[in-house]
């Protein structure tokens, strides 16, 4: 068990960033595409870390 919780963290530690990143362009008010691509792989991750 404690395995999965260290994967969950690893996924979580991996899609903040992601998420940071997509702030940053969305406050900026740059490359609409990028951050839905961006934010689509921090959700990914944070359902990974869901189902980890």
């Amino acid at each position: 068990m404690a395995a999965n919780k260290r994967y969950a963290s690893e996924w979580l530690q991996t899609a903040f960033p992601d998420l940071q990143g997509a702030h940053l362009l969305y406050e900026a008010d740059h490359y609409t595409d990028t951050i839905a691509y961006v934010l689509h792989q921090s959700f990914e991750k944070t359902l990974k870390a869901v189902y980890a």
